[in-house]
């Protein structure tokens, strides 16, 4: 049974570390004046050194060699997520007084440490605060914020950063070298880019390609791992442009037969979108960036990631443009021909001017207040966010507000009665006042075949997040 790659290349020496030389510095100089913590804390992302470190830590302190490491019974490494309970931390408790067997140092790593349960990190607090002498704890997790402050203060914190896209193309292109894989160099830098700054995805990656027979390349692995073409992702963009609904929501489907992972599309098209922020490129309109990008984060925690992306994308080719209030007022002739109307000249009611004040002040912030409702509910109603920002105001009269949506199961959506009553619950809030709101489908039975087909492709189902 062969190694895995990750293993067989791991660090073996402080040396050999890559990409975490404020850190090797450091603890080098710590172990070389004698000047050593009783407890260390390495925190950072996975897969960028944590503990590999720490066992080179604890090889160090007690001066023997990195493939002696397996068989010293004074270095005891623990799994946080197996080891979380309050009766494997009192037993460490009862064993941290027993002097080691024969080095100099009785060396616990506890890895992804912030899955211990609260009473057990209450049981270890006593030991960091006041460990024997011949005791040394390393803590590592890839979650420092779900630490308690009073371990956290207890220890000395290293934080690990994410590998460089460089570092890692390099250190793939030797382990390739050095185990006769046959791949592109345009290959190697696509599995770069999707191993999140971690050694250890980008090892694993290139590891799916060892047993290739043919020499592998880009588009192989783009295939293997799930990864747009970026003539795809062109697409997309240039669909969004031209807000071609139907087409966005074409090419998204296509994918779904080829293998594509939908996270994946979105995080490479909200790199795109930065991309060209930062370079003033220009590639999609500036107005549309912001929100692009914001929506692209959600699709990686949703339990829906294609409806999610495909929500988000297509209210993108909404036009961003709120209409103004229609006003219910008689349409001035087109013609000068035209007689008009017989003009009632009994006395009308007046309303009080403070009323009417009241009304117009309403009336001309609408959009504010309908603008603030949304901020709202982003905040608290995420999912009725995400289909109400695709609404347009089409009227707002004696405190009825009716918001047109461009697909009829958006509308269907929003008029279910609980997503309703929380929307005039917010609205009103906002207003100072008693608002109700409907919703409507823009055209109403006359839309545009484009819509219709659109509606039809959906078949009208349930938008989940």
């Amino acid at each position: 049974m062969g190694v895995a790659l990750y293993r067989k290349y791991r660090s073996v020496k402080f040396d050999d570390v890559i990409g975490q030389d404020h850190i090797i510095t450091t603890v080098k100089n710590m172990i070389k004046s004698g000047n050593i913590p009783h407890a260390f804390l390495l925190t950072g992302p996975r897969g960028v050194g944590k503990t590999s470190v720490a066992r080179l830590i604890a090889c160090s302190v007690n001066k023997i060699d990195y493939k002696d490491l397996d068989s010293q019974v004074d270095i005891i490494e623990i799994d946080g997520a197996s080891n979380r309970k309050i009766d494997e931390i009192r037993e460490i408790r009862e064993q941290v007084n027993i002097v080691p067997t024969s080095l100099k140092y009785k060396v616990y790593i506890v890895d992804e440490v912030h899955m211990l349960t609260r009473e057990a990190f209450n049981a270890l607090l006593k030991t960091l605060e006041e460990p024997p002498e011949h005791v040394i704890f390393i803590l590592a997790t890839t979650e420092f914020h779900k630490l308690p402050p009073t371990i956290i203060s207890r220890c000395i914190r290293f934080h690990f950063k994410p590998i460089s896209k460089e570092d890692i193309t390099k250190h793939l292109t030797t382990i390739a070298q050095k185990e006769k894989i046959n791949i592109d160099g345009s290959a190697i830098e696509t599995i770069a880019s999707h191993s999140d700054g971690s050694f250890r995805d980008g090892i694993t990656l290139l590891e799916n390609f060892r047993s290739f027979a043919t020499k592998v390349s880009q588009d192989d692995v783009e295939h293997n791992l799930g990864i747009a073409k970026a003539s795809i992702v062109q697409s997309i963009i240039d669909a969004i442009n031209a807000s071609d609904s139907k087409q966005v929501y074409s090419l998204i489907d296509s994918m779904q037969y080829n293998g594509v992972n939908y996270v994946s599309l979105a995080n490479d098209l909200s790199s795109k979108f930065r991309n060209s922020l930062i370079e003033n490129t220009n590639i999609i309109a500036k107005d549309k960036v912001i929100e692009l990008m914001d929506g692209l984060l959600e699709v990686q925690s949703s339990t829906q990631p294609k409806q999610k992306l495909v929500i988000v994308l297509l209210g993108a080719t909404v036009a961003k443009d709120t209409p103004k209030p229609k006003q219910n007022t008689p349409k001035k002739s087109e013609t000068p021909t035209e007689i008009p109307p017989e003009i009632d000249e009994s006395p009308a009611k007046e309303q009080p001017s403070e009323d009417k004040e009241q009304k117009s002040d309403k009336n001309d912030s609408i959009e504010e207040i309908w603008d603030a409702t949304l901020k709202i509910l982003k905040t608290e109603q995420n999912t009725i966010y995400a289909i109400s920002r695709m609404g347009k105001i089409a009227n707002f009269q004696d405190n009825s507000l009716t918001i047109e949506f461009k697909f009829p199961f958006h509308a269907k959506r929003m008029n279910d009665s609980k997503n309703k009553i929380l929307v005039e619950k917010y609205l009103s809030n906002t207003a100072n006042g008693q608002i109700n709101v409907s919703f409507i489908v823009a055209g109403g039975p006359a839309e545009d075949k484009n819509i219709q087909n659109i509606s039809n492709i959906f078949g009208h189902p349930e938008v989940l997040e």
